[in-house]
Formats: C-alpha cells, structure tokens, sequence
C-alpha cells in the first residue's frame, strides 16, 4: 500500500479503465464524425431510440449524467441539425419539456451503428464477461457518482440502465400501440409544434 492507501494493482487498474474509456471514446468519435454526430449526440439518439415516444428533458439528463443546462444546449444544436424534435411533455400549462429523435436523427443512429467498429473490440470477450464487466462498470459509476457527492442526484434505476416499473402511461401508450390504434399523445404534441 501506498501514503494514499492505493496499492500498485490499485493503480492499475484505474489506469487502464482509464486507458480503455480514452481508447474507446477516440474510436467512437472517429466512427461518428463520418456520420456528422458527435458522441453525445449519439448517446441522447440511443436513449430516444429505444423510447416508446418522447422523453422528459430532466429523465434525459439524470440518464445522460448531464446538467440540465447543458442538455439544453445539446439538444437546441441537434434541433438546428434536424435530429431531434422538442416539445412539451403534455397539454397542461406546466409541463415539461420533452424530447423525441426525428426521421433523420433515427438514420443517423442507425448508420453509426453500421459504421461502429467497437463490436470488434468487444468481440475479444465472452458473453459472460461481457456481463460481467457491465455489472463492475455499473458498480464502479455509482462509486463514483457517490464519491463525487451527486450520487443522490440520479435515479438508481436510470443510473444502471434498469427499466423503471411501468406507469400508467407507458401501459396506455403499450396497449395502443399493440392495438394499432396510433401514435402516442405525447408523440403527436411533438409534431403539432
């Protein structure tokens, strides 16, 4: 052990955790310059890809372990590039401001995916340890989040990528699109304006 109480492993292997996230965002970034995003505007088209309709302005940026002022300025640039849509969360006077990926920004997320050669890098490892370090990286981000003091900020929930129980809305928006009954209200308010 060291002074700091950080043994030589210790040291290790935050180096290369570090190494690897250094590594891995250059390959990403470089996969997506071809297709005009960058990685955050890929990350924000990966949580509006798999919703069910738009998401919540504050959801997205516990999700995204953002500022909500940043988010802001990420998502009008987006807007101004055509990928997302904003609009209001509901009908009512206060309601929040919402988010939902456009015919072209579900193009682009779709081509990064084809142009992404991090699979490769994956490919080296096992299903099992693949889920095995998804499970160490989730403990090791609320280790840190805690450490950092915002911890309590994020929903635990959004913070591991587990799917939060179903609401009420979720299950109508479900049943109707099972039922073939049309898009979601909250969906169509984001095309109304």
């Amino acid at each position: 052990m060291t002074a700091k109480g950080m043994s030589e492993s210790d040291r290790g292997v935050l180096s290369r955790l570090v190494q690897a996230g250094d590594v891995a965002y250059r390959l990403k970034r470089n996969t997506l310059a071809q297709v005009g995003i960058s990685a955050l505007e890929s990350e924000v088209l990966l949580m509006l890809n798999g919703a069910e309709g738009p998401i919540d302005t504050p959801s997205l940026s516990r999700r995204m372990l953002l500022e909500p002022r940043a988010l802001r300025s990420l998502l009008r640039r987006m807007e101004s590039k055509g990928l997302v849509s904003l609009c209001k969360s509901g009908p009512e006077k206060n309601a929040t401001q919402a988010v939902e990926a456009t015919e072209e920004g579900h193009l682009a997320y779709s081509k990064s995916l084809e142009l992404n050669n991090m699979y490769g890098v994956l490919s080296c490892l096992s299903s099992e340890e693949k889920e095995q370090l998804e499970v160490l990286l989730r403990k090791l981000l609320r280790t840190s989040l805690s450490t950092l003091g915002i911890g309590r900020l994020f929903h635990h929930a959004e913070l591991v990528g587990e799917v939060p129980p179903p609401t009420r809305r979720r299950e109508s928006r479900a049943r109707a699109a099972r039922s073939g009954r049309g898009q979601s209200p909250e969906s169509t308010l984001c095309r109304q304006q």
